[in-house]
């Protein structure tokens, strides 16, 4: 799991009776998280630059780990139970991707993050060169027919 990750926020506040929710509103929720897990509170202004950016340029979170971040949106979704939040986050490994639905706390959807089955990749003994003749015999039956063109098909020449 890496120790780098970035985050696309979204959320729908339709039936939120506080209002629209902002990026301000839901910084101010991350820096209560940060100060009773004692993390560091750069947590708030990171959370802040995801939620009004692109979601391409944006620098991330330092020093947080995918399920820290789900911890953060779980404890921020719960603050704002009326509020649906999407999230999708991707860390520096290949497989480290998630992807979150929040309401009232809860997560409704989820998907990874993902550990890579070591037993499961092929290895160099696992491959399977095909011999000459078998990739001649592939090539020949994936040939298509040569077809006359449609005129000529019709009028039977």
């Amino acid at each position: 799991m890496s120790y780098y990750s970035q985050l696309q926020l979204s959320w729908d506040d339709s039936d939120c009776s506080k209002g629209n929710v902002t990026g301000e509103m839901l910084a101010d929720l991350a820096l209560r998280f940060a100060r009773e897990n004692n993390w560091s509170e750069e947590v708030s202004s990171d959370l802040k630059v995801a939620c009004e950016s692109d979601h391409l340029s944006n620098l991330g979170f330092n020093k947080a780990h995918a399920f820290g971040i789900i911890d953060l949106l779980a404890y921020i979704s719960s603050n704002l139970p009326d509020v649906t939040f999407y999230a999708k986050g991707s860390g520096e490994e290949f497989f480290d991707i998630w992807v979150r639905v929040f309401r009232g706390g809860i997560a409704t959807a989820q998907h990874g993050p993902f550990e890579p089955d070591p037993e499961s990749m092929p290895t160099g003994n696992d491959v399977v060169l095909l011999d000459e003749e078998l990739r001649n015999d592939l090539k020949l039956s994936q040939k298509q027919p040569i077809r006359k063109p449609w005129w000529k098909r019709m009028m039977g020449t």
